[in-house]
């Protein structure tokens, strides 16, 4: 007797024909990854193409960064928050397995502003952590100067004694790449976070520090 509700098993064509496609939805999503409506419309052949990159038997690293590169924006804006850290995870496990240190820093770095947006402030801060080490190595000092700063704001919103060592280097790295607008934006930031903890010490070197830049920026201009 046959048994009707056997599976039939997944031939060596069907495999390779689902990689296809898998490769396909990739390269479309890169390139439509500003359509939000295009990426709505796909969504199923988007998800099916991931679930195939991501799958043990038909895994495919670099598939899986490109898939979250391209969807990670749409995730933020629609407030998926779960898929979007279901594939980061996926992500910096291929990122890991290719050795690739930069894309690393960069899933790492997504995931700290994904973890914030959704109010857990603590693992916003861990996954900021795992970042800094890795734009160290790499030289990526405006990287450098943002995650300082995230982590030193983060600190702040815990009450973690750490946020003035993180914002104080944030201010220096800023201030190293010249970059007086931005780094005039962050230290006012800073300024006010350390007001409204209480922090006067610190607050008085942030405040002196935005002097020092607008001075810097009345003898440039």
């Amino acid at each position: 007797m046959t048994d009707t509700h056997a599976t039939t098993p997944t031939t060596d064509h069907e495999t390779e024909v689902r990689s296809r496609r898998a490769q396909e939805w990739a390269e479309w999503a890169a390139e439509h990854y500003q359509d939000f409506a295009a990426l709505e419309r796909e969504w199923p052949h988007i998800a099916d193409g991931f679930a195939q990159a991501a799958a043990s038997e038909t895994r495919d690293d670099q598939l899986v960064i490109d898939y979250t590169v391209a969807l990670m924006s749409w995730f933020m804006v629609r407030r998926d928050w779960d898929t979007a850290l279901m594939w980061l995870n996926e992500a910096v496990h291929a990122c890991q397995a290719l050795a690739d240190d930069e894309m690393l820093a960069v899933m790492y770095n997504r995931g700290g502003l994904i973890y914030c947006l959704r109010g857990v402030y603590s693992e916003g801060f861990n996954w900021y952590s795992r970042a800094l080490p890795l734009f160290e190595k790499l030289g990526d000092r405006a990287a450098l100067a943002t995650v300082e700063g995230n982590l030193g704001l983060l600190a702040v919103a815990m009450g973690d004694r750490t946020a003035e060592q993180h914002l104080k280097r944030a201010s220096l790295l800023n201030m190293q790449l010249g970059n007086l607008s931005s780094e005039a934006q962050f230290v006012e930031q800073v300024l006010v976070t350390l007001l409204t903890r209480g922090w006067d010490a610190a607050a008085t070197l942030a405040a002196m520090r935005l002097r020092a830049i607008a001075e810097e920026t009345d003898r440039s201009s």
